[in-house]
């Protein structure tokens, strides 16, 4: 809460802040508020990933930060990467601003499931020069069987690659 960082995530499995939290049982509460987060340099990692995986259980909140510049993804919320076992995610993600680097690189708000689910309410946000707002299955070993649910709200979205994108399966 509260932080002003530059930093850099050189890879796209790289991420300048992560949260994760997994295996069968385990909770999580994570949030992120009110925080400045700038890219140091141009980089294919991402400003923010939120990672649940291996049948563990999350809530989310994401509040009124600024991701800015050159990441990969200024935000991601996954669930299941790297896992087979479902998860469940509780994802408020409200009044933040994701910007990308310009050249319709970067920024936007990414909101990826396996087999598990992700409750998404994505309410008064500012996706701008980025990616845009993407719903999408892991692309990982076999065929993803989770879903998103909740609901998108009063978001700006603009000036994106792919404005607002969600994968018929995904929900």
């Amino acid at each position: 809460e509260n932080s002003d960082l530059e930093l850099v995530a050189p890879t796209h499995f790289d991420a300048g802040i992560q949260l994760s939290v997994s295996g069968s049982g385990r909770q999580a509460l994570f949030e992120l508020r009110h925080n400045r987060i700038r890219a140091g340099a141009q980089s294919e990692g991402l400003g923010v990933e939120i990672d649940v995986a291996g049948g563990a259980d999350a809530d989310v909140v994401v509040h009124a930060n600024e991701i800015q510049g050159h990441f990969g993804r200024a935000l991601r919320i996954s669930e299941g990467r790297f896992s087979s076992t479902a998860s469940t995610v509780r994802a408020d993600v409200v009044s933040n601003a994701l910007i990308g680097g310009g050249d319709f690189q970067g920024g936007g708000l990414e909101v990826l499931t396996n087999n598990g689910s992700i409750e998404l309410e994505a309410i008064n946000n500012s996706i701008v020069f980025g990616n845009g707002l993407v719903l999408s299955h892991w692309g990982g070993a076999g065929t993803p069987t989770g879903q998103v649910t909740g609901g998108i709200y009063n978001n700006l979205i603009a000036y994106t690659r792919f404005g607002l994108q969600n994968t018929a399966s995904v929900g």
